[in-house]
């Protein structure tokens, strides 16, 4: 088995195991951030091993990292779209959720690993959960701004 493979398994494990016992839809969300964001501090050898996969395996169609994000999109799809019908979360296309936090959270990643980043992993969180839960505009920005 290729090594990153297993640590994208890791990183699924790790993050199911630290949601298992809450049943609040937002602490679940930000509970998954956090979690994410410290496996990848503390297993910074997984960002080196998804950047070598693109370097030697160019024809490959998508990373091992995509192709596991892909592979738990059903559960994470139905779990969103569970919070939405309990009206925890608004109203939007739970794949479009799924694709911004996702590309939010991997970008987030890169952007760490490339920069040497040390804000701290609950630094990082709250400035994510901050913007996923209360978004950039205010009460008159989003008057005056229709939905998209």
């Amino acid at each position: 088995m290729l090594p990153w493979i297993g640590e994208c398994e890791s990183l699924c494990a790790t993050i199911d195991a630290s949601v298992e016992v809450i049943t609040d839809p937002p602490e679940r969300i930000a509970t998954v951030v956090r979690s994410y964001l410290a496996f990848f501090k503390d297993t910074q050898n997984c960002a080196k091993l998804l950047i070598h996969e693109r370097a030697l395996f160019k024809d490959r169609k998508k990373p091992t990292y995509i192709e596991h994000r892909e592979a738990h999109r059903e559960r994470l799809r139905a779990v969103y779209q569970h919070y939405i019908d309990e009206g925890q979360i608004r109203v939007i296309p739970v794949d479009q959720l799924l694709d911004v936090l996702g590309d939010l959270l991997y970008g987030t990643m890169f952007t760490n690993y490339f920069s040497e980043r040390r804000a701290s992993v609950e630094e990082q969180a709250q400035g994510i959960l901050n913007i996923l839960f209360h978004g950039i505009l205010s009460d008159e920005g989003r008057r005056r701004r229709p939905a998209e």
